[in-house]
């Protein structure tokens, strides 16, 4: 079966300052972006263990996340810092929840599709197993019919003839073998009828129970619509001073990944916000709204697209 729900790589977003601000001071998001000029420096700041991650699993999955925008420019972008470099945490929330009860769904109806694939198969050889014997069965009672006509032409001939007494044994002994055969086939027809009963039977559980599954694939399809799960933000806080950036404050969060693959895919996403890119228009890119929608096996690359915008952003060409 090939029914998936749609997961989104969320897009950078904005901190929301709470309470009057510091007339000296204000917030922003917008003015100050990274140059790539010095590597951005990182930790993982948290890891909710629900996931079933060790922090050096999600070291791992940043530094291979880094090096797809650094292999692409030829120079480091990223730079691992503990306690000082901007967090990274992995949150497990109602998203992964959400997302983590839907794969259930998912995998559940993948497994009764193949099982009702299964049955289907095993109904369809039965059919065409038992059309086979009915057909050979027709054969024999045709043969049977033919048999059973000379038979009775021999019969007739010798009550014509007044044959000899011989020939009567000989007529009445054939007869025994024909009326055993008359069983026989009477036998076999009586299991065949029952075989195509009990088949047919079969075949209209099997069309309730198929009925009974899309019905369910439907009400999921309508449940969920075009369900978007928010994998991860980027954040930014900028403090200015006087018309002065005083400091830049930057987060990750991610929320949600399917597998150690998709997880390095969200990651490089938000790690490109982190270097000022934006959403790209390529589905396939790296940097698309939409990036996590990728094949799980779909081998992990920028997009051109993707090494078009970092280029811009880091060397304004």
């Amino acid at each position: 079966m090939t029914r998936g729900f749609l997961l989104l790589s969320a897009v950078a977003g904005t901190w929301l300052v709470l309470g009057p601000p510091d007339p000296l001071e204000w917030f922003s998001t917008e003015g100050v972006e990274a140059n790539c000029e010095a590597p951005l420096e990182w930790r993982v700041a948290e890891v909710d263990p629900r996931f079933g991650l060790q922090e050096d699993d999600v070291r791992e999955a940043v530094e291979r996340a880094a090096a797809l925008w650094e292999e692409a420019l030829g120079r480091p972008l990223f730079s691992e810092r503990a306690g000082d470099g901007f967090p990274i945490r992995v949150v497990f929330d109602e998203r992964q929840e959400f997302a983590d009860e839907l794969r259930r769904h998912d995998e559940a109806l993948g497994e009764a599709a193949r099982r009702l694939d299964g049955r289907a198969e095993n109904l369809a050889d039965r059919q065409e197993n038992l059309a086979r014997e009915l057909e050979e069965h027709r054969a024999r009672q045709e043969r049977f019919r033919e048999e059973l006509s000379t038979h009775n032409e021999r019969v007739r001939r010798w009550n014509e003839e007044r044959g000899e007494r011989s020939m009567e044994e000989e007529l009445q002994r054939a007869e025994a073998r024909l009326e055993e055969r008359r069983s026989r086939l009477n036998v076999q027809a009586d299991e065949l009828e029952r075989r195509q009963e009990r088949l047919r039977e079969e075949v209209d559980r099997f069309n309730r129970d198929a009925r009974s599954f899309n019905r369910n694939v439907q009400a999921l399809v309508e449940g969920t619509g075009e369900l978007e799960i928010q994998s991860g933000v980027y954040r930014r806080q900028v403090r200015e001073r006087g018309g002065q950036v005083v400091s830049v404050e930057r987060e990750i969060e991610i929320y949600h990944f399917a597998d150690p693959t998709h997880l390095v895919l969200v990651l490089a996403h938000e790690l490109g916000h982190a270097l000022s890119l934006p959403h790209a228009q390529a589905p396939e890119a790296v940097m698309s709204a939409r990036s996590a929608e990728r094949p799980p096996d779909q081998e992990l690359s920028l997009h051109p697209e993707d090494v078009e915008l970092l280029r811009r952003a880091c060397d304004g060409s």
